[in-house]
């Protein structure tokens, strides 16, 4: 936060703030300018947001059609998640430190985000550290019908759809939609 002031210009350090401090509270949703601070023009924090993933401190999951590989084909470019590059700055910047920790069930508090920002920066983790690392989910929005996969990877030819769950119930309802999709011979 300290250095902030020293990378970006004068006007936008104000900006810089709020989008880091909002990560935590729409991590695992879809990012939106508006939910940051409505009185700040959009341009203003998605030049800041940029600045922050160039950083490295924050990374976007792009939604994508998941329909073929490579997955950055079916990019929808504004329609985006972001997660921190570490969970235990997403803990910290969330006021989650030890004694809290041990006192508190996260599910609860975050729905999901602690599982999905794992997950998240351990799947940029694996990836090859000579390429620029990327994370993608699929989304399907339909009358009265939405489905999402929290993550979608590519191994060895092939698209893996990763669900993440927090708590041990729950179904896989949005898994299903995707593996219907796929088998649909139009998106092929």
């Amino acid at each position: 936060m300290d250095d902030f002031a020293k990378y970006s210009k004068v006007s936008s350090h104000p900006y810089l703030q709020k989008v880091f401090y909002s990560v935590p509270g729409v991590t695992g949703q879809k990012f939106v300018y508006a939910h940051v601070d409505r009185a700040i023009k959009s341009e203003n924090l998605k030049e800041v947001l940029e600045l922050l993933e160039t950083a490295g401190i924050v990374k976007r999951g792009r939604q994508t059609s998941g329909s073929g590989i490579p997955l950055s084909t079916g990019v929808h470019e504004s329609i985006f998640k972001v997660i921190f590059l570490d969970i235990g700055l997403f803990h910290a910047i969330s006021g989650v430190y030890s004694e809290t920790a041990k006192e508190t069930d996260f599910n609860a508090i975050f729905k999901g985000a602690v599982a999905e920002q794992f997950v998240g920066q351990e799947l940029i983790a694996c990836q090859s550290p000579y390429t620029k690392a990327e994370l993608f989910y699929w989304g399907r929005k339909a009358k009265s019908s939405t489905a999402e996969i929290d993550y979608l990877i590519e191994k060895n030819g092939k698209i893996i759809p990763v669900e993440v769950k927090s708590e041990p119930t729950g179904r896989m309802k949005s898994l299903h939609m995707y593996i219907v999709f796929l088998r649909k011979p139009s998106n092929y």
